[in-house]
């Protein structure tokens, strides 16, 4: 299998998102795959047993990836967690997915 080539292109910002040095261990990339219909993804890389590796990717395949918050340097800054953004706020998909494991998603996995 022949691995995807990854143009990097952000919507309206950097296509490498850094943290200010010391903050985080993590950085994150927006990009499309060359070899998916798929839209954009953000792929998120932090250090496992001292290398870089990605341990999330999130496409989004109706809806462009939301601008990730910036410093006045340029630099990614974390987010309020109950700050809603889209359909949940960054600490909410825990719970919505607990109710669509538990009733199929009636209460607040169906958003």
């Amino acid at each position: 299998m022949a691995a995807a080539r990854i143009q990097c292109a952000g919507p309206s910002q950097a296509p490498y998102l850094v943290p200010r040095e010391g903050t985080a261990t993590w950085f994150a990339v927006v990009g499309r795959s060359s070899g998916s219909d798929k839209g954009e993804a953000l792929m998120i890389f932090d250090r496992v047993d001292g290398f870089y590796k990605r341990v999330a990717s999130v496409y989004a395949e109706s809806t462009p990836i939301p601008e990730v918050a910036m410093d006045r340097n340029g630099l990614a800054t974390a987010v309020e967690p109950s700050r809603r953004v889209g359909a949940l706020a960054p600490d909410g998909p825990a719970v919505a997915f607990e109710d669509l494991f538990e009733t199929g998603g009636k209460r607040s996995g169906a958003q």
